[in-house]
């Protein structure tokens, strides 16, 4: 049976999780975000067979969006600048909102940058479940290096067998790896 087809035992419950997830991350953790620069809530969820079900992705794009609107309020009252943004995973596994305050505003910030592609939102929630058009979407393909030895031996045969390993200047064995990203910034205000 494939993953596709694979019966998802116990769905209700972790719909449930998910709501409750949503619930907690409202309301942004203002004592991390100042002492450290920034924070996230981020989904990992590993109960569900990839790809999600449709149903379960449009809930996990509503509950980002709905904490992203949250937060936006909380950091409002702030006095100095601030990042906010939304960033989905084409797989969901790792998507967040993303916040920062003081130094890692320009960092974050970076990602917005005018040499990545201006897009419209992910087709799959064009329009739904909330009117995600309102917010600037951009795109960008980044790769990261995974070093081998963070990964037990069966994993590391597992990559080789898809890419092959280079030597950083340290002498690590890396792996290069592609992301991608579709960022949503905050809600772009219109002109009166």
């Amino acid at each position: 049976m494939t993953a596709r087809r694979k019966k998802v035992h116990g769905w209700r419950r972790r719909l449930r999780e998910l709501d409750r997830w949503a619930a907690e991350h409202k309301r942004l953790p203002l004592d991390e975000l100042l002492g450290t620069g920034d924070c996230s809530a981020e989904i990992w969820f590993e109960q569900w067979p990839t790809p999600f079900p449709i149903g379960v992705r449009r809930r996990m794009v509503e509950h980002l969006f709905r904490i992203h609107d949250a937060w936006g309020e909380q950091l409002g009252a702030l006095t100095q600048p601030y990042y906010l943004g939304v960033w989905l995973a084409p797989g969901f596994r790792g998507s967040r909102v993303a916040a920062a305050v003081g130094r890692d505003v320009d960092w974050y910030a970076s990602r917005h940058s005018e040499s990545f592609f201006q897009v419209p939102p992910p087709p799959p929630y064009h329009g739904r479940p909330l009117d995600l058009g309102r917010y600037t979407w951009t795109w960008a393909v980044e790769t990261c290096l995974d070093r081998l030895s963070e990964y037990t031996e069966a994993d590391q045969r597992d990559m080789l067998r898809e890419s092959r390993q280079h030597l950083r200047w340290d002498g690590e064995r890396v792996i290069p790896r592609r992301l991608e990203w579709w960022y949503a910034r905050q809600p772009t205000v219109p002109n009166p």
